[in-house]
């Protein structure tokens, strides 16, 4: 028996895929509040301006385990993203039923598939969910 303390694993690193989706998550929302506020010119609006900056803020959090590889900034950036898109998913929803926008009902399917797309991540975000199918698919290619 000894008085130190064992060493602790080293923790897992992010495989290259979930680097890359947390890359395009951040992107995603960055390039919209990018858009928000100097694009579209919206800082004459207190709400887009503040939809701008939560995007921004929501995107620099995304884009930090794609640096440090880290899972609870990992997964701290795609509870993120799934509430802001979960909103907006919302509020196009609302306005495909109620009004005939045909752009509000496109709108409104892609962010629901980004809201799903981000759910299958936050359970493990340090690999992406289709990676062992992806090993097995190659292993079985090489015929090992």
């Amino acid at each position: 028996m000894t008085v130190l303390p064992a060493r602790a694993a080293p923790p897992e690193r992010m495989s290259h895929r979930a680097r890359a989706y947390m890359a395009i998550v951040a992107a995603r929302h960055l390039l919209t509040g990018i858009f928000y506020l100097w694009v579209w010119g919206a800082t004459d609006d207190a709400v887009h301006t503040i939809w701008g900056a939560m995007f921004l803020v929501v995107g620099l959090i995304a884009a930090l385990p794609f640096r440090t590889g880290r899972d609870g900034q990992a997964r701290l950036g795609l509870l993120l993203s799934i509430a802001a898109t979960s909103v907006w998913f919302g509020s196009f929803l609302v306005a495909a039923a109620t009004t005939d926008g045909y752009w509000s009902a496109l709108a409104a399917i892609a962010l629901g598939t980004f809201v799903a797309k981000d759910l299958t991540m936050v359970a493990d975000p340090l690999r992406n969910p289709f990676e062992a199918l992806i090993r097995e698919e190659l292993q079985g290619r090489d015929g090992g």
